[in-house]
């Protein structure tokens, strides 16, 4: 009786912390995708046919859901937004049973770090990340059938299932299948585990519908058109082309490994020391080569050390799980936020398993000292993020003052302050844009460039314009 009153006394407290810290997005307003992709939306209405959700869209076991959630309960943010907490409160408890399961020696520092990691705010205050969640929370539960095979059978047609319902909640979990491929190969030596090829099929079958949707084709075209010197460059096509002879194999592959690379030093130090609380980063990597090649090294020196160990695997996965969000093959939004800390909800678990095993290894009580300064830590980044996420001027401005040449989150700030009236705020926003602008020219390659220019006409009186 003593250790299910602490084991639950344990539960209750950690959800009460987390109400606590989450408050001021618990009473947020929606934001940014929130309301085109929910509650302005016409396919979450009671008269879109869920049928054509289910066949048309790569996630819509999410889309349903917040569809019957909408058409229930209308539009109670509230409800929204603790549906999410209570939903990351379930991975975070079904993450502790996993690793009970598995052995760990740290299923409660693991659990409670990542309950309260900073990298997650965005995943569970940011009502339209509820997908991530549902991700996680299905690929979990397949982990967990998988795992219990040796029962039955019927666990492994059911460990399949719910990996398909995580590939329809969000495609985060799509490096799942090379995870176990690892997992068998390393902790259990078997060459070739027939048992993940339907999981590898699927993750496949998910890669190609996501590729060639027809949301990801109309994004990945409007981003490459350059419409504010669209006439200009019809005039001067053979200008352009010769420019554009001149950008060799060798010079692209090269931006593309330093954006991979760039991409993995902030997912791995945000992990680690998540000190950047800006919802959203910068639009593109900056070229500090020099540190992401010493990154770089830093990461294979590491490999090299623990190749032998047992957590070798966990780093390993933890960088499997990554690929998609790399880079290599870059997202259709990648131009617009180049990373984001939702893709380290489903990675997190694996990169504090590594740092408190290896901790463990160089002296036994190493782990517990790490919980007991990074909690504190974590506690000071959560409450001091949520508040971002109270609406979505107080979102969009906090990105603006991280990345002052975000364009698209500038134009969304803009019409976020028009949206309240508030004229002067709207305009000072545009004119720093356009000013940025002549100074930084290749923000007027960018597609929100002529809507940000039209709001500028329209909001900045003729004569001063003239002036």
């Amino acid at each position: 009786m003593k250790k299910l009153i602490i084991k639950y006394g344990f539960f209750v407290g950690a959800l009460s912390a987390l109400v606590f810290l989450y408050w001021p997005a618990l009473n947020g307003l929606p934001i940014w995708d929130d309301n085109s992709f929910l509650f302005e939306s016409h396919f979450t209405r009671r008269e879109f046919p869920s049928l054509k959700i289910w066949t048309d869209f790569n996630w819509p076991v999410s889309v349903l859901i917040h569809k019957l959630m909408l058409n229930f309960w209308g539009e109670n943010l509230r409800l929204f937004h603790s549906i999410n907490l209570l939903l990351h409160f379930t991975n975070s408890i079904l993450l502790y049973s996993f690793l009970q399961k598995m052995g760990s020696k740290f299923s409660k520092e693991i659990t409670l770090l990542f309950m309260f990691h900073p990298a997650n705010v965005i995943s569970v205050a940011w009502i339209i990340q509820f997908k991530t969640l549902l991700c996680f929370f299905f690929g979990l539960i397949s982990l967990h059938l998988y795992f219990d095979t040796r029962k039955s059978w019927k666990f492994y047609f059911l460990s399949i299932i719910s990996f398909k319902f995580s590939l329809l909640s969000k495609s985060a979990s799509i490096g799942l299948p090379l995870l176990l491929f690892i997992y068998s190969r390393i902790k259990e030596n078997i060459k070739i585990n027939f048992k993940i090829i339907p999981f590898l099929i699927l993750s496949l079958f998910a890669m190609i519908r996501l590729l060639s949707s027809p949301v990801t084709i109309e994004t990945t075209q409007n981003l490459n058109q350059q419409s504010p010197h669209h006439i200009e460059k019809k005039i001067n096509q053979e200008r352009t082309y010769i420019q554009e002879k001149k950008s060799t194999l060798a010079q692209d592959f090269d931006k593309k490994w330093n954006f991979v690379l760039a991409s993995s030093h902030y997912y791995f130090w945000q992990v680690f020391l998540p000190t950047q609380n800006s919802p959203v980063k910068e639009a593109s990597p900056p070229s500090h080569k020099i540190l992401y090649y010493c990154h770089f090294g830093f990461l294979v020196l590491i490999f090299l050390i623990i190749w032998k160990k047992n957590y070798f695997f966990l780093l390993l996965a933890a960088h499997i799980m990554l690929l998609p969000f790399l880079g290599i093959v870059t997202a259709p939004y990648m131009n617009l936020t180049w990373v984001s800390d939702q893709h380290l909800y489903l990675v997190l678990p694996l990169f504090i398993a590594f740092l408190l095993e290896m901790s463990f290894e160089l002296s036994p009580r190493l782990p517990k000292i790490l919980l007991i300064l990074l909690m504190p830590f974590f506690f000071f980044k959560v409450h001091e993020s949520t508040p971002y996420y109270k609406n979505e001027i107080e979102f969009y401005k906090s990105s603006i003052d991280y990345d002052p040449l975000n364009l698209p989150v500038g134009y969304n700030l803009a019409m976020s302050y028009l949206k309240g009236n508030d004229l002067n705020s709207a305009l000072n926003i545009v004119e720093h844009f356009i000013f940025m602008a002549d100074v930084v020219p290749e923000l007027k390659q960018n597609r929100y460039y002529p809507e940000m220019f039209l709001l500028y006409i329209r909001l900045k009186p003729t004569e001063e314009r003239i002036k």
